[in-house]
């Protein structure tokens, strides 16, 4: 198992404002069996990512790397959830859907509810510094 605290420390560099599916958790205090596709924000204050959560499956959070707490922005993360950055406050990941990946975007505080923007049948999110975020969608 690792605790989100070995990512924080592996990165340079915890209390988000309360999430629209939960409150800040202190870092220290979880532990997930996985952690994948971490992507550290534009600003590098944040990180986001898939973990396996012991009671809720995968889940994407959001770690604040200097509060050392975490806020759940996803449930039902899988096989497409890679998250990404859009800027400093919004996070773009997907979804399979039956027989589609949908491409949502979420305020990275949890705050707001999911936004759909775009589905297709092998959809990718991208986010680039200089051209600014950008999707893909193969139909």
């Amino acid at each position: 198992m690792k605790s989100l605290h070995q990512l924080l420390i592996a990165l340079p560099g915890g209390e988000s404002p309360g999430a629209g599916t939960g409150t800040a958790t202190p870092a220290l205090k979880e532990q997930f069996p996985t952690i994948s596709f971490p992507k550290l924000s534009p600003d590098g204050s944040r990180v986001a990512a898939v973990v396996q959560s012991l009671d809720q499956g995968q889940v994407v959070i959001v770690a604040d790397l200097q509060r050392h707490t975490h806020v759940r922005i996803a449930d039902r993360a899988d096989v497409v959830t890679r998250p990404t950055w859009r800027d400093d406050r919004t996070v773009i990941y997907g979804r399979a859907e039956a027989r589609r990946e949908d491409i949502l975007m979420r305020n990275a505080d949890g705050s707001g509810e999911e936004i759909k923007i775009g589905t297709g049948m092998t959809s990718r999110a991208a986010a680039g510094a200089a051209t600014g975020p950008r999707r893909a969608c193969m139909r």
